[in-house]
């Protein structure tokens, strides 16, 4: 594994850990990464993941919440949010019931 000094964590929780049988990924930075380029990186080295965090139209699943260094993140701000390094991107799908 990487070290999480020099790039980024991703945390994968919930049904996207038993998707992939994976809790953590170890990124490292290329340039300007924002959410949305770090997400398109990830799929690209996972790409079972593709279903889980994006829909048909090929925009990010509604119900896939997202945080930064446990701050959540709105997902209109996917390509704005600049991803430094040892940051630790959390991803987590919404359960729904009733």
């Amino acid at each position: 594994m990487e070290n999480a000094d020099l790039g980024i964590t991703i945390r994968l929780v919930g049904v996207l850990k038993i998707t992939t049988g994976i809790e953590e990924v170890v990124l490292d930075l290329e340039g300007n990464d924002t959410i949305h380029t770090i997400l398109s990186r990830l799929i690209k080295m996972h790409p079972v993941l593709s279903q889980e965090l994006y829909n048909k139209s090929g925009e990010v699943h509604k119900y896939l919440n997202i945080f930064v260094d446990n701050k959540p993140v709105l997902q209109e701000n996917l390509n704005d949010i600049l991803i430094h390094h040892s940051t630790t991107l959390t991803l987590v799908m919404a359960v729904g019931g009733g």
